[in-house]
């Protein structure tokens, strides 16, 4: 039996890797593990054994319906988790891991998280990639403008981590310092005020030159943070998700806490529009499908361009050994498609979201009743 040649390791977590993952394909599994490794629930390395264990032993389950092959896999697939999770982990900014292992291709992915993740276990032909596809949503890159009338702060957000930028600082001209009269000083001050505005303006596009972010929060005086977004171009000012109202000079961690909150708000909001905008679809019967069987005949015929799942929803279903048909429900021997055997799945649902991947479409997971009426899985089609 092959061993691991190729270890990767990466605390960066981005759509390409998501991808990339999604085209493993198991000989005979792929065995994916998610492990909370936050030092402030588990301090010590020694407290992670306990959850280790109980995941190693659900594993070896999974593996047994795949016959004898997939359980050595597994058990080799295991060893390559457990001696990575033997070394020393620098656990100060990571809150979970993602762990990939296909023994048979030699191949072991592992993925550092600044979120949090659920525990859990996956094992079957394509990798289980629901989480990965969260924390993706959960850490996209924002940028929060903090301005006034003297300043810009500009404080980069992604994956829970917190870095700050300096801006333009300009001092505004104080009546001690000229000779104008009170009239023509208030109308200085203001164009020095405009000037500076301007000269934010222009730093924040610099910087989402320097460092593209999807999201961008603005923060400060209402009156300044209006004016900025003013003097900001259309395709900057369309990046703007929404304004937090904390004095320019607050702490990193403040300002982190406050800009997460309208993100969250803002992105939940996206989410419930693209759940309606699916169950008007549907209604109409054209463009989208909702309900787990339907849905995985429109990602057989390729017609999917997002992918639209609860969070954490799961459901057994089986996979064509020869063609990759994937089907819902368990008794399914014979692929509808080929008439080949099919394999079992604990979760084809996991599967789905490989699927969808591999053919570049949108995963989007969401939550809440409406998509929980209409079977938790749907999609939106490409045509």
């Amino acid at each position: 039996m092959p061993s691991t040649s190729r270890s990767e390791t990466t605390n960066t977590l981005s759509l390409s890797v998501i991808r990339d993952l999604a085209s493993w394909w198991g000989h005979p599994v792929v065995t994916t593990v998610y492990l909370d490794v936050d030092g402030r629930r588990f301090p010590r390395r020694s407290d992670l054994k306990p959850q280790i264990a109980l995941l190693s032993r659900v594993a070896m389950d999974q593996a047994a319906p795949f016959g004898p092959a997939a359980v050595a896999a597994v058990e080799a697939d295991l060893g390559h988790v457990h001696r990575w999770l033997a070394d020393p982990i620098d656990r100060t900014a990571l809150r979970g891991v993602a762990l990939f292992s296909c023994d048979q291709n030699g191949l072991l992915r592992v993925i550092g998280l600044s979120t949090p993740v659920r525990e859990q276990v996956a094992v079957g032909p394509t990798p289980a990639l629901s989480q990965l596809c969260e924390a993706l949503g959960r850490g996209a890159r924002a940028l929060v403008a903090l301005v006034d009338r003297r300043e810009l702060r500009l404080v980069r957000l992604v994956q829970g981590q917190v870095d700050e930028h300096a801006g333009p600082v300009d001092e505004p001209p104080r009546q001690v310092d000229t000779d104008v009269e009170l009239g023509s000083f208030e109308r200085l001050h203001e164009e020095a005020t405009r000037r500076h505005l301007r000269r934010a303006a222009d730093a924040v596009v610099d910087e989402l030159t320097r460092w593209p972010a999807e999201r961008l929060v603005l923060g400060g005086p209402v009156e300044a943070v209006t004016a900025l977004e003013q003097a900001l171009a259309s395709t900057v000012a369309a990046l703007v998700v929404g304004r937090i109202t904390l004095p320019v000079r607050s702490s990193p961690a403040e300002v982190a806490l406050a800009a997460w909150d309208v993100i969250e708000a803002f992105d939940e909001k996206r989410r419930s529009a693209l759940v309606d905008d699916l169950r008007q679809r549907v209604e109409r019967g054209m463009g989208g499908v909702a309900g787990v069987a339907a849905t995985l005949d429109a990602l057989g015929e390729r017609r999917v361009a997002t992918l639209i799942v609860s969070r954490g929803f799961a459901t057994p279903g089986s996979r064509c050994r020869r063609c990759g048909c994937l089907v819902a429900g368990v008794g399914t021997a014979l692929c509808p498609e080929c008439g080949t055997p099919t394999d079992p799945l604990a979760d084809v649902v996991e599967a789905a979201i490989a699927s969808a991947l591999g053919q570049d479409a949108d995963v989007q997971p969401c939550e809440g009743a409406e998509l929980e009426a209409l079977g938790s899985l749907g999609a939106i089609e490409r045509f």
